[in-house]
This record gives C-alpha cells, structure tokens and sequence, in this order.
C-alpha cells in the first residue's frame, strides 16, 4: 500500500512539473531568440528594435558585462511592437566597432549569430 502511495504522489508532481513546464513555455514569445557570437570580438553592448523604428531603446547586457566571443545569451522580449516580426539587431564591441543585421524575421528565427 505504502509503494502505491508513493508512485501515486510521484506520479501526481510529475503530472505537476509538466503543467508547470508547459505553462511557462507558453508565456515565452515567439520572437524571443539566442544571440550567437562569432564576430572575433567581445560584445559589450545588444541593442534590438523594431525595424520600422528609429529608437534602438535599452542595452540588454548590464552595465559592466560582456558577451564574450563564441558565447551565446537568450534574448528574450518583454517590450514588443504587437505583430511585428521584423527586428534590427544591433551590436556594439568592447572596442567600440558596430554590427547590424536588418529586418531579421525574429517569428521564424531561433537564432541570429554574429560573424
């Protein structure tokens, strides 16, 4: 009796987690995306705005961080242009050098890599 409690209960949190797990992935938003970089460079500063948009807004690394070369962080949305797919991404090196990669179609795309 003790044994099936036990597997009932275990099975009972894993049915949980997966509620859990589900729940949270579908919060995420589909533009949400890795940066990948390849560029030779340390990044300092990732800038992403909407590509109709002049306004590059926020830094997304904190101050004093960098994005070290052949590393990769998640870039995940929390303020977004409803509708849009289409987003410019911008990167400043810790030597002051920028990349740009335009009208990246951020709701088909996982990934945008630096080279």
């Amino acid at each position: 009796m003790r044994r099936w409690l036990t597997a009932r209960a275990s099975g009972v949190l894993l049915a949980l987690m997966l509620v859990v797990a589900s729940t949270a992935t579908a919060f995420a938003d589909p533009r949400d995306f890795e940066l990948v970089n390849n560029s030779g460079r340390d990044i300092a500063e990732i800038y992403v705005a909407p590509s109709k948009m002049d306004d590059w807004g926020d830094n997304l690394i904190p101050e004093g961080k960098v994005l070290p070369n052949g590393n990769q962080v998640p870039i995940a949305f929390q303020r977004y242009t409803e509708g849009d797919c289409y987003y410019d991404v911008k990167v400043i090196t810790t030597d002051g050098d920028e990349g740009e990669l335009n009208q990246v179609n951020l709701c088909e795309t996982t990934t945008v890599t630096f080279n």
